[in-house]
């Protein structure tokens, strides 16, 4: 005897929207505990805010530019212009 699928077996995923929502940091939770009690939210995904760089490695960053930017000056290093910089989009 061939194996036959009922129809009604597979289920059917409907179509999902995804929002993007910016919340100040004082109605945060509350906001989050709502959303996580809503029957229809299938998926939360929060910010990592450990992601965004220290204040070191943001004053690192810049004190490199300011090293990049004397070599220039100096003869030591070839930088692409702005022009190049776009025409590589």
């Amino acid at each position: 005897m061939p194996f036959k699928l009922h129809p009604l077996s597979f289920k059917t995923t409907k179509p999902m929207r995804q929002v993007t929502l910016h919340i100040p940091d004082s109605s945060y939770r509350f906001f989050m505990e709502l959303a996580k009690n809503l029957h229809f939210v299938k998926k939360i995904e929060e910010e990592d805010l450990e992601k965004a760089p220290t204040k070191k490695q943001v004053l690192d960053s810049i004190t490199e530019g300011i090293k990049l930017a004397g070599q220039h000056k100096q003869g030591k290093l070839k930088l692409k212009t702005a022009k190049q910089l776009l025409d590589e989009l």
